[in-house]
């Protein structure tokens, strides 16, 4: 019956025999549409895992509850994106502290033929600085934040630049 076809799970022909249900599924058989989560609930059944059962000492039932909260976690229940967020930036921010004794070098060089006017060494201090946050921006995947002072250096710098060539000069 399921294998011929006239089975049909949330309105598409499902095959599978061992197809997992969920309580938002509705299965339909011959004309007659079940709602899962319905019928579930009519017929009392818990929508609970088991879990084995043994005598433990408090201590270790405490770590078990943390486990199953993990799980949960790494699961995927509780993850908002904020959390996904922050933990890429953490995850960056590892990868930078596993990187002992590597400076941060600017990925970017000054152009002087393309350049309307010759920068003090004051200026190309603070040029480069932004250069620096602006490419740790880009390289957090902070891409508005690298545009704004992409931005801020046109504006008050008069700075231009190229990523693809990797240049930055002054323009008008």
């Amino acid at each position: 019956m399921i294998q011929s076809g006239s089975v049909k799970l949330n309105g598409l022909v499902e095959k599978r025999r061992s197809k997992k249900l969920w309580s938002t599924d509705k299965v339909e058989v011959e004309g007659v549409e079940v709602d899962v989560g319905k019928e579930v609930n009519e017929r009392s059944y818990v929508w609970k895992r088991k879990e084995k059962t043994v005598k433990e000492s408090n201590q270790q039932e405490g770590k078990k509850k943390n486990k199953v909260e993990e799980e949960k976690l790494f699961k995927g229940e509780f993850r908002s994106e904020e959390w996904r967020e922050e933990r890429k930036k953490k995850k960056y921010e590892r990868k930078l502290k596993n990187k002992k004794g590597d400076k941060k070098t600017l990925k970017l060089s000054f152009n002087t033929s393309l350049s309307t006017r010759t920068p003090t060494d004051d200026e190309i201090k603070l040029i480069e600085s932004d250069l620096l946050k602006r490419q740790a921006h880009k390289e957090l995947r902070e891409f508005n934040e690298a545009d704004d002072i992409r931005v801020y250096m046109q504006l008050d710098h008069k700075v231009e630049i190229n990523d693809d060539d990797g240049q930055w000069w002054i323009g008008n």
